[in-house]
């Protein structure tokens, strides 16, 4: 019908085709297409989470989702004020950095270090610690050089199975998921606060950042209270 028309008819058509068989192409490779575009995507929302996303380089190198969160690896460049250029590799879940090699120790002598110096070291055997979050088993391996007895709950059971074997974090955790005294909880940890008959004398949070509706009740107030109820007596 077109080339019974004018030239410009027949322009159209020959658009036409080249798009569908583009939008065809992009059909028959959609998870690549897919996969692309998330990556594209995630870049610009981590660039954006910096004073001056201009003097940030961000190139996504994996991303995968799990039923609860958005798990992605990237490599970033930052420009400072001297024009010094520093390059990392860090991890976010839903666009929250969790962690970056550069400070990835410093943040768990934070976490982890620093409250266990309010108890003595002949305490150590006896005290019972809940970590909320810590699928990376990052903060486990330093508890466990304390000696002391963990409760672990983390509700996404597909991202800590898969940080157990992930040469990124395995530098960090040393296996950790396989010290004696660890117990993890693959449940919500209101549903565990309600269960437990445990007190702790620790509690440690290493959850993400907020950054969806599904993360709210980690910074409720329901859930402080149930854990104030789960604390020892000292």
């Amino acid at each position: 019908i077109a080339f019974r028309y004018s030239d410009t008819s027949r322009t159209l058509l020959i658009i036409a085709l080249v798009l569908t068989t583009l939008y065809a192409g992009a059909i028959v490779n959609g998870e690549q297409t897919e996969s692309e575009l998330t990556q594209l995507y995630t870049e610009s929302q981590i660039k954006q989470e910096y004073i001056n996303p201009d003097n940030v380089s961000i190139s996504v190198t994996e991303h995968m989702n799990t039923k609860y969160q958005s798990v992605t690896w990237y490599d970033r460049t930052i420009t400072d004020h001297n024009d010094n250029t520093i390059t990392d590799t860090c991890l976010s879940l839903d666009t929250a950095v969790q962690l970056c090699d550069s400070w990835v120790d410093s943040y768990h002598n934070g976490l982890v270090d620093v409250p266990m110096t309010m108890y003595p070291e002949s305490e150590h055997s006896d005290m019972n610690v809940l970590i909320v979050g810590g699928g990376d088993w990052i903060p486990i391996n330093y508890l466990e050089d304390y000696g002391v007895t963990i409760d672990h709950v983390d509700i996404d059971k597909e991202f800590y199975n898969y940080a157990k074997d992930n040469e990124k974090l395995e530098q960090y955790h040393d296996n950790a998921y396989k010290y004696e005294n660890l117990t993890t909880h693959s449940q919500d940890v209101l549903t565990y606060l309600d269960q437990t008959e445990t007190d702790y004398d620790l509690v440690l949070m290493d959850a993400p950042g907020s950054k969806n509706t599904d993360s709210i009740p980690l910074y409720s107030e329901e859930l402080y209270t149930a854990l104030n109820q789960n604390l020892a007596e000292d």
